[in-house]
């Protein structure tokens, strides 16, 4: 069970469910309604397991040699059984995604064609990545966009969701967009980590530890940016919500940039591997800030983001996230 614990890379699906519960609120306010939000946290689970064995499934040459304790290299688990549990994972993520349309289209007499194109294009970006584009320049982009496309899964559910409610009432557009700028934000933060992962296996390499630690931290800081816009006048009036807010968000900060720095200067696969991980990490009080940003007269919602921390802590005791 472990060994298929660390092909699935459980500690980091907490991660992708923080997206989708960031991307959800921006646009419903809520966690209502309840079937929407779970079946885009569904789809996003499905979907992100299947990535990472398709990804150890497709390395598994080079990872002979470069990763060769990870579970397929060492034997564990075959290929053929990884096989078939990525694409089933990934069969099982898609399939909610069709169905959940279907079901619209029958029930409702409306298509959520936003939400069904954006699970059509993460699942087939997903095999693509996998397959061969993260050998090539555009791998940290198509990475990235893996990312933003799972927080507007999200999004696109809650925009389905709740101009179907009893009111009539459509969802502000300008929440969507919000949705979409946040996507935008995690997906670029996402490149960055991306950049700076591509030689942690083998030579770290400083052009790519420099490059994508600054692409991540324009990311957060891009996002801190936004918050301290928001929060800072309810900061002076003494709001405890966006005091919090604050020192979360300067608190990540310091440690990637502690993380990163300690990568450059040791420059190991040691430090670089922690720098991923820490990074992995902060994608959950990145949706936490998110959150509060979006519902600060209800941080309850935030914290129940940043509760994802504990199962992603404590798995990452066994279970490397990269």
């Amino acid at each position: 069970m472990l060994n298929y614990a660390r092909l699935l890379r459980l500690s980091a699906l907490p991660t992708a469910i923080s997206n989708v519960l960031a991307g959800y609120l921006l646009v419903a306010k809520s966690w209502s309604p309840v079937f929407a939000l779970a079946a885009a946290s569904a789809a996003s689970s499905f979907l992100y397991l299947s990535g990472m064995v398709l990804n150890d499934w497709f390395d598994v040459s080079e990872d002979r040699e470069l990763r060769p304790s990870r579970p397929l290299p060492a034997g564990s688990i075959s290929l053929r059984r990884a096989a078939e549990l990525g694409w089933t994972l990934w069969g099982l993520g898609l399939s909610i995604v069709l169905a959940v349309s279907v079901w619209a289209s029958v029930v409702l007499g409306k298509v959520p064609w936003l939400w069904l194109a954006c699970g059509v294009i993460l699942a087939a970006m997903i095999v693509a990545y996998n397959a061969g584009l993260k050998r090539t320049p555009v791998g940290p982009i198509a990475m990235g966009s893996c990312r933003a496309l799972n927080v507007l899964l999200g999004a696109f559910a809650a925009d389905f969701a709740t101009r179907q409610t009893a009111s009539g009432k459509s969802a502000d557009n300008s929440d969507l967009w919000s949705a979409i700028g946040v996507a935008g934000l995690v997906g670029l933060f996402i490149c960055g980590v991306t950049i700076l992962s591509r030689t942690e296996a083998a030579r770290p390499s400083r052009i790519s530890v420099v490059g994508g630690s600054l692409v991540s931290l324009v990311a957060f800081t891009s996002l801190m940016g936004a918050g301290f816009k928001v929060m800072l006048p309810e900061a002076r009036s003494g709001s405890a919500t966006a005091v919090v807010t604050l020192l979360l968000g300067g608190f990540v900060f310091g440690n990637l940039c502690t993380r990163y720095s300690a990568a450059l200067a040791q420059l190991s696969p040691s430090s670089v591997q922690k720098a991923v991980g820490a990074s992995l990490m902060a994608l959950i009080p990145f949706d936490g800030l998110v959150c509060l940003l979006a519902r600060p007269d209800a941080p309850g919602y935030a914290v129940s983001v940043l509760s994802l921390l504990v199962p992603a802590m404590l798995l990452r005791r066994w279970i490397a996230a990269t």
